[in-house]
């Protein structure tokens, strides 16, 4: 027995075969291409739009670096003072590497010794630099700062690198003169 329920499912199931037996294949494949073309295309468009509000607040925060940085003599101190720092920590840090090396290159040339005076001095050396590594301690932090200062410091440095490149083709010294 048929309700009148079942024969609705099985005449819609019949139409709707019908329906897509009378597409020919390729109608069914654009049909199909044109969905998922659409779908990629709002995607790609979600996409653009988070990127570009990405960029419009990165290229505000630039802006705001720049206004700091040429806000005047206090801030132009304080971000020079702050770059100083930095300079400062990466040299501890590239004596700590330097003096770590030359302890290991020294012990790795006692173990290579070919008689016990040049062991003896290879090992004095490297306990030396080991002894100066410990004195010296863990390098101290970088100063925190804020991403407008960041960008600020990033300008300087290009505007740094862009005179010492200008002196350095134009022969220029450091008064401006040659």
């Amino acid at each position: 027995m048929c309700t009148d329920d079942g024969k609705k499912k099985a005449a819609n199931a019949w139409n709707g075969w019908l329906d897509e037996r009378d597409l020919a294949p390729g109608e069914v494949l654009s049909a199909w291409l044109k969905r998922q073309a659409g779908e990629g295309l709002k995607t790609a468009a979600e996409f653009a739009k988070a990127g570009l509000e990405k960029a419009v607040a990165r290229a505000d925060m630039a802006m705001a670096g720049r206004t700091l940085l040429d806000s005047g003599k206090p801030a132009h101190e304080v971000l020079s003072l702050k770059q100083r720092c930095d300079q400062a920590v990466a040299a501890d840090a590239e004596l700590m590497r330097t003096l770590q090396y030359l302890s290991s290159h020294y012990r790795e040339q006692a173990t290579f010794a070919p008689d016990q005076a040049t062991f003896s001095a290879n090992t004095t050396w490297a306990q030396r630099y080991e002894r100066a590594a410990e004195m010296m301690g863990v390098p101290p932090p970088a100063p925190q700062r804020t991403p407008v200062e960041q960008d600020a410091l990033t300008i300087l440095q290009f505007r740094q690198a862009k005179a010492r490149v200008a002196s350095s083709v134009l022969g220029l010294t450091e008064t401006g003169g040659s």
